[in-house]
Parts: structure tokens; C-alpha cells; sequence
């Protein structure tokens, strides 16, 4: 006799690969998404969408799947991130239907004050702007009645400058804009810059071992965020102290052919395979396109950087 357990809930990736193993099962499964729901922290599938069709271990499966914060980031969820959601957890696609475009989500409140407002507006700005910190907030300070208590909020920038952020505050219940309040967040933002970790010789590669990343206030507009890869692996073009922060004009890539000095120019046609004595009269990586001086005749050249000091002529 033959008997089977069921599998838990509590076991995803044993469940999966049941899943997996049974994908025609999926077949007729169909998740209509509700067009509006209550906001909450924590949201799952089932909260945004009525699932039905398909074997009853699978739409258990579906209906607990959970939304994650970033997908809530704007207040609603959209068919397009259902569908990155299932395939997140290997559901294929092919065998489910989704109905409807997105669900916008609601909260509940008699009425607005102040606090809400700069906590919803500090959330916002948190969550869609990176290296920014809010000093203060500007708006008006009256509450601001719900109509039937479910309301929900929309929050869009208007401009920006170097220490100030724009915003617009619009604030609907049951379907209509309430009220529409202009904001203004005067804030600082912070970047994070390289530091020498040792002193560093002028030509010398730097490497990850010679540098420190610290998160420095912006001193201007003018100053941005290095990457990595605009430090690492370039040299330095001038004895940089350590403790110094590391400006983007102290550093050069490593070139491999450099300005005004020689480099050999190969010139291939069929069979012929000829070398030549130029002047670079530009800087190059692997793979650049250079003008290059033929020394024998005087005449500038377009070439290809192929290695260290050798280019190759294109015609």
C-alpha cells in the first residue's frame, strides 16, 4: 500500500521542485488582480488578487507567495511585477493567466495630520533617492479630512537643485484627488569618495589594497561619485599622501599606448605583413581607435591599440 504526506507549506524549495515535476497542474490557473487593496507592510499574493483554477497545493503555494517591499515602493503592484514575482520563484508563465493591469493600494484614517504627511514624504525620498538626507520639510501644516476614511497618496518631484527637492503631494479618496499640496525638502547629499590608504607613488597601479571608500558630504554640484572601476587598476598621475581623498584628476587609466611616445604600427594586407616606427599622438586603451605619426613619412594615421605599444592600421 502506498501512502503520501502532504508536503508543508513551510518547505518552499521542496515545494518547487514539486512544482517543477508537475507544471501541467498549472494549467487553467488564472490570478485576477482586485484593482484596489489595503496597504499593508507585509502583502502576499493573495491579499492583491483572487487565484483560482489549477490543484489546491499549487494556488495554496501562489496565494502565499509574499510581495516584497521594493514592489510596494509606489503604493501599487502591477501585473508586470506579479509576473517578475512568480518567475522569481520558477513559475512558468506559459501556464498562468493574469487578468487585469495593476492593484493600487489604500490606507485607512479619518484624517491627515502634519506627522503623516512628513513621514509618508521622508519614506518617499528615502526609498527613491540614494545619498540623500532630509533637514527639513516644508508644507502646510492643517490636517486634512479622509472622506469615508481610505485614502491613498502620490508623491512626484516637480525639480530638484543642489540642496533643495521639489515635490508634489497629491492625496486621493475613493478615487478623487483630495488635495494637492506643493513640498519643499531642503536636504544634504552624501557620496562616497577614496581615501589613500598609504602614500602613492606618481605611475603606480592602484590597487584595492591602497585605498579606503568613505561616505563624505557633497561638497558641490560639480563633485560626483567615483566607481571603483574609474580608481582600480589606473595610475596614479602624481604622488598622492596618505589620507588624501582621491580626485579624479590625480588618476589616469593605464594606458596601454601612451601620447608622444613610440609604438610600433602593423600594417597586414593578405600575406603582407609589414612594421612601422610611429609617435602616438593620443592616449589609448586595448581596443581604441588613435591617430598615430608614420615616422618614415610624416603622415598621421588612424590605428587600433592592439597591446602595449603596438597598434594596428585600419585603412
Amino acid at each position: 500500500m502506498r501512502c503520501s504526506v502532504p508536503l508543508p507549506i513551510s518547505n518552499p524549495k521542496a515545494l518547487l521542485l514539486s512544482l517543477l515535476l508537475a507544471l501541467p497542474s498549472l494549467a487553467g490557473t488564472e490570478i485576477i488582480l482586485k484593482g484596489e487593496a489595503p496597504f499593508r507592510p507585509s502583502l502576499r499574493l493573495a491579499d492583491v488578487a483572487t487565484i483560482k483554477g489549477g490543484k489546491e497545493r499549487i494556488l495554496r503555494f501562489l496565494r502565499n507567495l509574499k510581495i516584497g517591499g521594493e514592489i510596494l515602493r509606489d503604493r501599487q503592484v502591477t501585473a508586470e511585477e506579479i509576473r517578475g514575482l512568480l518567475a522569481e520563484n520558477l513559475i512558468d508563465l506559459d501556464h498562468i493567466h493574469i487578468s487585469g493591469s495593476k492593484v493600487v493600494l489604500y490606507s485607512k484614517k479619518a484624517k491627515l495630520t502634519r506627522e503623516d504627511l512628513e513621514r509618508l514624504i521622508r519614506e518617499y525620498i528615502s526609498s527613491h533617492y540614494s545619498g540623500i538626507e532630509v533637514r527639513s520639510l516644508s508644507l502646510r501644516s492643517r490636517e486634512i479630512p479622509i472622506p469615508g476614511g481610505r485614502y491613498r497618496v502620490e508623491i512626484g518631484e516637480r525639480s530638484r537643485t543642489f540642496a533643495h527637492l521639489y515635490l508634489q503631494v497629491k492625496i486621493y479618496g475613493k478615487g478623487e484627488l483630495i488635495e494637492s499640496l506643493p513640498v519643499t525638502a531642503n536636504v544634504v547629499q552624501y557620496i562616497r569618495v577614496p581615501y589613500a590608504l598609504r602614500p602613492i607613488k606618481k605611475g603606480s597601479l592602484i590597487g584595492e589594497k591602497d585605498i579606503v571608500w568613505k561616505e563624505v558630504r557633497r561638497r558641490n554640484s560639480r563633485q560626483r561619485a567615483l566607481k571603483p572601476e574609474e580608481i582600480l587598476s589606473h595610475r596614479a598621475r602624481r604622488d598622492i599622501g596618505e589620507g588624501r581623498e582621491i580626485r579624479p584628476s590625480m588618476v589616469e587609466p593605464d594606458y596601454l599606448v601612451k601620447k608622444r611616445r613610440s609604438v610600433k604600427i602593423l600594417y597586414e594586407r593578405g600575406a603582407i605583413r609589414i612594421e612601422l616606427l610611429g609617435l602616438a599622438l593620443q592616449n589609448g586603451e586595448k581596443g581604441d581607435i588613435i591617430r598615430v605619426k608614420n615616422l618614415s613619412s610624416n603622415k598621421v594615421l588612424r590605428c587600433k591599440v592592439i597591446s602595449s605599444g603596438l597598434v594596428s592600421y585600419l585603412p
